[in-house]
């Protein structure tokens, strides 16, 4: 997915005393929308980040924040979820929900049905999660890595203890971001969710949600964040029949 693959570099792009990059003229060609083809026959860098959002669907809350989602006609591509805005950074403090579950996760088919997930549809969530993580035993079964639901009854508030934790000790999922540019904040594949055996137009509906850390401790009590859901039309084929499709 393009915005997966954009985002390792976007720190440094946001920081607005960088010297200007040239690159051979060949990027603007081979990259029009992220290269800008200059008089003097040099590339430099496209700076107007609306580019970033073009291909997503997102919706915009009234702080500025974009809730957005990247979509494929293939199940078996990754999906990102992510945050940003236009106009503003979020600052610091914010975690990821824990192994990526969401307040709402729906997939319906053309006809207003609703799919089923897979049983270990949460647990499959995990292979874009950090695997280096401590083995934690006082999770309550809200933040638990064993509840196979893509959807949680976020509590308002939480200990950070209940939280995954890295072997180090520190907390996992660190979050922000800065304006202009989206942000993942959960990866997935349709095709880890939900078995799809019929070609069809589907509706997807996800609603993520933050929480608030303000003290950095383990004995910290964070705060929900509220976000809200994003909903796309989606035309789906079951893999076994696009790979039929595909030469060899």
């Amino acid at each position: 997915m393009a915005l997966a693959g954009l985002i390792p570099g976007l720190r440094c792009l946001a920081q607005s005393n960088s010297p200007v990059n040239t690159f051979p003229a060949s990027y603007a060609t081979n990259y029009p929308e992220d290269f800008i083809l200059r008089p003097d026959g040099k590339s430099i860098w496209n700076t107007n980040t609306d580019r970033f959002w073009r291909h997503l669907v997102w919706k915009e809350m009234t702080n500025g924040w974009r809730v957005a989602l990247g979509v494929s006609t293939n199940a078996s591509d990754r999906w990102a979820v992510a945050l940003g805005s236009l106009i503003t950074n979020s600052g610091g403090g914010y975690l990821k929900p824990p192994y990526g579950k969401f307040a709402k996760f729906e997939l319906l088919n053309s006809d207003g049905n609703i799919m089923q997930p897979k049983p270990n549809a949460g647990t499959n969530l995990l292979k874009w999660y950090n695997h280096d993580l401590a083995h934690q035993t006082n999770q309550p079964a809200w933040a638990s890595p064993t509840n196979g639901s893509l959807e949680v009854d976020f509590p308002a508030t939480a200990s950070a203890e209940e939280y995954p934790h890295f072997r180090s000790g520190s907390i996992v999922g660190d979050f922000d971001f800065f304006g202009g540019y989206p942000m993942p904040i959960s990866l997935f594949t349709l095709g880890d969710l939900y078995s799809i055996t019929n070609e069809d137009d589907y509706t997807l509906t996800v609603q993520p949600v933050l929480y608030k850390q303000f003290n950095h401790t383990n004995s910290d009590i964070l705060d929900r964040v509220d976000l809200p859901s994003v909903t796309t039309k989606i035309h789906l084929v079951p893999n076994e029949k696009l790979n039929s499709t595909r030469k060899p």
